[in-house]
């Protein structure tokens, strides 16, 4: 789906690192003029989750791509005081087509585990993208410069 893409790409993750096929597919996209967003959840901001997040290396990969995160002070605690996780996994392709996906961006994830996830087309694919558009325009997902 990112191959085909012709303006735009969201892509939702938990996790992001060691995916090299990817980050080349999404540079790709971007040397086509194909707007790319990522959502990912940071090390900083898991509230301990997780030790280790891509986005050194997908800045590097590709720097002209918009990556958002969903800050601490926006989420929500648990009864025990544990913070909720941006644990979202889609891939949006123009607005047009969506995986809704059990997988991280990760090589394990795209190339070895058993993952599950769901093609959807047209307005259900829009509505995806629109609501990730909708949370960063209400701040809930803020740039990360």
């Amino acid at each position: 789906m990112v191959g085909s893409a012709k303006e735009e790409v969201l892509l939702v993750t938990y996790a992001a690192y060691k995916a090299e096929r990817a980050l080349k597919a999404l540079r790709d996209a971007t040397d086509r003029g194909v707007h790319v967003r990522l959502v990912i959840e940071l090390a900083q901001e898991s509230g301990g989750k997780i030790t280790f997040d891509g986005l050194q290396a997908f800045r590097t990969a590709v720097p002209s791509a918009q990556v958002f995160y969903w800050p601490l002070d926006r989420r929500k605690r648990s009864a025990s005081g544990a913070y909720g996780a941006m644990h979202a996994k889609c891939l949006v392709s123009d607005r047009s087509r969506a995986i809704v996906s059990s997988a991280n961006l990760t090589d394990y994830a795209l190339e070895a585990n058993m993952e599950l996830g769901l093609l959807v087309e047209r307005a259900i694919a829009g509505r995806l993208a629109e609501h990730f558009d909708q949370l960063i325009v209400r701040g809930e997902l803020i740039s990360a410069i």
